[in-house]
């Protein structure tokens, strides 16, 4: 077996940042203007500002109230954790409401995220490849790096009719804005950890944080929380859903299951984990149950009626939890995560098969809304997924992970991109691996076990490679 492993690491360097123009209204007929700086990214991932262009959002407010969208990401979660995607024994937690939600409405088999938290965040909430930011891995606060202010996010576009909030893990963030990105950013208001639990995320370098003791930032304000991360980041959320004017967007982030891994309050879970093996993969299981616990309290609180849930994980599960490769690759492991859909109009118990992108998740909520957009989308709507089983909405996935980050030179990089049934997997790394690197796969076959391109591949196979690979080249713009 010939494996393309490069692993992109949790840390990297510069990248560009902007100041966001500040021009913006909203006009008699619905439609908001705002001045937003947008460019084209050219081979290798290079971000060009380019000058200032209007955006403009066009929003139906004669017709019905849109339903309100609440988007939940959880942390370090693939599917290899979660029963309602096969998962089954040892360390896999009891999801009683993550298995009410995907039988109550939609999942997608084969969604991908990057294999990193920062750059899925960033797709998230601009419906922009991550690389258009120049982010390939992972953002610290020490970095002079994040999401620049001039990206366009999803709560801008929204614009003024939508009420929305921010809470939980941002991760998006250096120093400047710093504790008031998310609001830069375009959410009215936001609490929750700028990053990881721990020093690398924090402003005051504050070490020894636990999910029981941790740095807190309030609309820009920094305290300290005693209160469980996770069930203090559903009391945030409880009162903002309970509370915004309609129609809301509000995001919530776990932290949870990022490390430092622990055992929750067995008030949380839903099995004995008292003589569970004191090992990181029973810890992430016992606080993957602990969010599901505390993720149907939420849910409790919203109706159902008016609200569209979105669930998904930012990135695979960390290798140590699973066996690598895991997080941090553009293998299985690292890129299929988890996501769920419900909510009115979505029809229940829908599986999709086709490849998705979480990139795609803004494109959706805009669909939603019935908001169109003249600022650039890499993501489609995958609305007509939500009622029929054998949508295709993409041809092809698609993840990209480089360090570090900025407009390179990257010392590593790693790609993928498949098909329904083929992928295929371009690696570098300037000391491990020198030369660019391929392996191609038959997801309907034998999967990642076997490199179809190993020995002399024949021509059918060798035309596999050559398409994908044109794929591969029009994402990466080279």
């Amino acid at each position: 077996m010939h494996i393309v492993m490069v692993i992109v690491m949790a840390c990297g360097g510069p990248t560009s940042g902007g100041s966001k123009p500040a021009d913006s209204g909203t006009r008699g007929d619905g439609t908001t203007t705002s001045t937003a700086s947008t460019g084209t990214t050219p081979p290798g991932g290079t971000t060009a500002s380019g000058t200032p262009a209007t955006t403009t959002t066009t929003a139906d407010t004669a017709g019905p109230l849109p339903p309100n969208v609440l988007l939940v990401v959880a942390d370090d979660l693939g599917v290899d954790f979660l029963s309602v995607y096969g998962a089954d024994g040892g360390p896999v937690p009891r999801t009683p409401t993550l298995d009410s939600l995907a039988e109550g409405g939609v999942r997608f088999e084969h969604a991908w995220s990057e294999p990193l938290c920062s750059p899925t965040r960033a797709e998230l909430l601009t419906g922009r490849y991550a690389r258009t930011w120049d982010l390939g891995t992972a953002v610290r606060y020490a970095d002079a790096l994040d999401l620049p202010p001039e990206a366009v996010t999803l709560p801008e576009i929204l614009g003024p009719r939508w009420s929305t909030a921010f809470v939980g893990k941002w991760h998006l963030s250096s120093g400047d804005p710093g504790l008031t990105a998310p609001l830069v950013q375009g959410f009215a208001a936001w609490s929750g950890a700028l990053g990881n639990i721990g020093p690398e995320s924090s402003p005051t370098g504050m070490d020894g944080q636990t999910y029981d003791r941790w740095e807190k930032v309030s609309d820009g304000v920094l305290e300290r929380s005693t209160t469980y991360a996770t069930t203090d980041t559903v009391n945030d959320a409880l009162r903002h859903v309970t509370s915004l004017p309609e129609p809301w967007l509000v995001e919530v982030a776990f932290n949870a299951g990022h490390s430092p891994y622990h055992f929750p309050d067995p008030a949380l879970l839903n099995q004995d984990w008292s003589e569970a093996p004191r090992t990181s993969s029973y810890r992430f299981g016992s606080m993957i149950e602990a969010l599901d616990t505390e993720l149907a309290r939420l849910l409790a609180a919203v109706d159902r009626d008016r609200t569209v849930v979105i669930f998904v994980g930012d990135n695979g599960t960390p290798g140590g939890v699973v066996p690598e490769p895991a997080k941090g690759t553009v293998y299985e492991a690292g890129v299929r995560v988890p996501f769920l859909a419900r909510g009115p109009g979505i029809t229940p118990g829908l599986v999709i098969d086709a490849p998705v992108n979480l990139v795609d998740v803004p494109a959706t909520v805009l669909d939603l809304a019935g908001v169109t957009t003249s600022e650039p989308l890499d993501g489609v709507s995958l609305t007509p997924c939500f009622v029929d089983a054998a949508c295709r909405p993409r041809e092809t996935a698609f993840a990209y992970a480089f360090t570090p980050n900025g407009p390179g030179p990257y010392n590593s990089w790693t790609a993928a991109v498949r098909d329904e049934r083929y992928k295929l997997i371009e690696g570098y790394h300037a000391v491990l691996q020198p030369e660019v690197e391929y392996t191609l796969h038959d997801m309907q076959g034998e999967g990642e076990a076997v490199d179809l391109l190993a020995g002399e591949p024949l021509p059918d196979v060798l035309a596999i490679r050559d398409r994908l690979l044109e794929k591969l080249d029009g994402y990466l713009e080279r």
